[in-house]
């Protein structure tokens, strides 16, 4: 990480790495024949010249499009539409609980107690299906 102690070093020596070979790929695949146990399961931090004929023998190299950064963005994102959606959800509640109790205790009134149970955490494992019938107008 930036300002980490060695940082910059680490960083120089990535820089001169991308100019003269390119990116490392994220997963290197191997016949099993060609496979190093000596160099290990991890060699991102080893120096191209020590690897650079091992690498060559891979039969496929895979990079992966995505990085902590993005998972932490990712994860920030749908924690926030996650969090929106409860609100959303027990705003609800709580309107169907003032507004139209009476229509619910006329109607369907086992889902009074569901709705009165319903909170932040409970609301997360709702299965939206069920086998209640829906409510049908009445003419």
């Amino acid at each position: 990480m930036a300002g980490d102690v060695g940082f910059e070093d680490f960083f120089n020596r990535y820089q001169t790495e991308l100019d003269t070979i390119g990116k490392r790929p994220d997963l290197l695949l191997f016949k099993k024949a060609e496979y190093d146990p000596d160099l290990g399961l991890d060699i991102s931090m080893k120096d191209s010249d020590e690897i650079g004929s091992y690498v060559s023998k891979a039969i496929a190299a895979i990079e992966v499009r995505s990085s902590a950064f993005l998972i932490n963005k990712y994860t920030e994102e749908t924690n926030h539409v996650l969090f929106e959606n409860i609100d959303k959800a027990i705003s609800l509640k709580n309107k169907i609980l003032s507004e139209y109790v009476d229509l619910l205790e006329q109607k369907r009134p086992e889902l009074i107690p569901l709705l009165q149970q319903l909170d932040n955490v409970s609301v997360r494992s709702l299965n939206f299906q069920t086998s209640i019938c829906p409510i049908t107008p009445t003419h």
